[in-house]
């Protein structure tokens, strides 16, 4: 019970921390389009994209393979 307690107290503060950080700091006014989205991220990101994509597959076929029934 203590490590829960200690996770959630750790995971609480960085919370209060990350809320009252951005708090003060001036709202962003940069609009970014799909068109931009889809070109960082398949020009710039293109095999990271990739491999993500290969361990979903990877982690959908285990799950599907683990779940069956016999």
């Amino acid at each position: 019970m203590v490590p829960a307690v200690a996770l959630g107290a750790v995971t609480s503060a960085a919370a209060l921390i990350l809320c009252t950080a951005r708090a003060g700091a001036a709202p962003l006014t940069v609009t970014f389009g799909v068109r931009e989205f889809a070109f960082v991220l398949f020009r710039k990101y293109g095999i990271a994209v990739e491999i993500i994509s290969m361990q979903l597959l990877f982690a959908l076929v285990g799950a599907l393979y683990l779940g069956r029934r016999r």
